[in-house]
């Protein structure tokens, strides 16, 4: 739309054409486009809340990765247990003390079990990867589990998924399924 304006203030220097008559255009076209509504969260009957759902779909949106693959992770690592600790690794999303402690905190965030936190961290590493990798999922998924370094070992050797990484990926299409079947 802004593009629109710098057009039309162009036509008028350019053409000599009285202003109002370019703004009362600019309004009719302002009138007929339709602003499209942001999507609207698909709410799955899973045991996190639906705020705590829309949360995580937002990010999901801001950090252009899919929302079922988060829920997936989620499922994987901890079955939706904020309270979940594992191997050094604690929390919804299972985020490893040992490597992320300071870039928690750097990050402004002060409880690895609160959910929003555990997932806005966990959202924002995972993206890196899936960016890094041009949204080659299996190898995102192997970086967040395993580390870059293991998986660029494993991808030497020309293993490109892991078990975790089809588990995320078969509940994610599982995931999806549901929900279209559930839109009808």
């Amino acid at each position: 739309m802004r593009n629109l304006g710098v057009l039309i203030l162009a036509t008028v220097i350019c053409t000599g054409q009285p202003l109002d008559f370019k703004l009362a255009e600019l309004h009719k076209v302002n009138e007929s486009v339709q602003v499209a509504e942001e999507p609207q969260v698909f709410e799955y009957d899973i045991p996190i809340d639906k705020e705590l759902q829309e949360y995580t779909y937002s990010l999901c949106v801001e950090y252009r990765i899919p929302y079922e693959l988060v829920i997936a992770v989620i499922k994987c690592e901890s079955t939706f247990d904020p309270e979940c600790i594992g191997n050094g690794d604690y929390g919804i999303m299972q985020i490893n003390w040992y490597f992320h402690k300071k870039t928690f905190y750097k990050a402004g965030y002060d409880d690895v079990f609160n959910p929003y936190q555990n997932i806005a961290y966990g959202i924002d590493y995972l993206a890196g990867f899936c960016h890094d990798y041009d949204q080659n999922e299996h190898a995102a998924l192997m970086c967040y589990n395993m580390g870059e370094k293991r998986y660029r070992e494993l991808a030497a050797e020309g293993i490109t998924s892991s078990e975790y990484s089809r588990n995320v990926m078969q509940y994610k299409d599982e995931l999806i399924k549901y929900r279209y079947e559930n839109l009808k």
